[in-house]
């Protein structure tokens, strides 16, 4: 309900209980009901603001009661066969994406859903290797990093040949830990 709507209902209350130290709740119902029964204006704008919301709660209460299996997906309710269809739908979308993935095994990629054991074993083995060498490489970058400081770059502190020695050493040290 708006601001505008309830004030209009507060000013009322709060003068009907002005002073008072108890208040009967059905009475105090009663005598609003007539005040704002008289007041025309006011009644056509309570009952704008709250149509659409009485509609909305009404459709979903009918809706669930005349459709067996009627579910509210966020702000529409569907029967069951609906939500069937929508999660069928859902269910192609994630198949496609397995069914499109594809892995490097050898000289070729190959789709996913296809692979025996063998072959996702290869392709586990190719990533692990990948890994391996990116792993290398990031040890190599730390190790030119710990030698900088503040803004100096790799060039303003290693020569080409010691950025050379560093990445075989890097290779040597990464190998020999393997």
């Amino acid at each position: 309900m708006s601001e505008r709507i309830t004030a209009k209902i507060d000013d009322w209350i709060k003068a009907e209980m002005d002073g008072a130290s108890a208040v009967a709740l059905p009475e105090l119902a009663k005598r609003g009901r007539e005040h704002f029964l008289s007041d025309t204006h006011y009644l056509q704008a309570l009952f704008a603001d709250q149509l659409q919301q009485l509609i909305y709660q009404r459709a979903q209460t009918l809706f669930g009661r005349t459709r067996r299996g009627a579910v509210l997906l966020g702000d529409e309710m569907v029967d069951a066969q609906e939500f069937a269809r929508r999660a069928g739908q859902l269910a192609a979308r994630l198949s496609a994406k397995w069914e499109g993935w594809l892995e490097h095994v050898g000289e070729r990629h190959l789709a996913l859903t296809s692979m025996t054991r063998a072959q996702l074993l290869a392709a586990a083995a190719e990533r692990e290797a990948r890994a391996e060498a990116e792993s290398r490489r990031a040890a190599f970058l730390r190790g030119l990093a710990a030698g900088l400081e503040g803004e100096r770059t790799v060039g303003q502190t290693y020569s080409i040949a010691e950025i050379e020695r560093r990445w075989w050493r890097a290779r040597r040290d990464g190998e020999a830990a393997a």
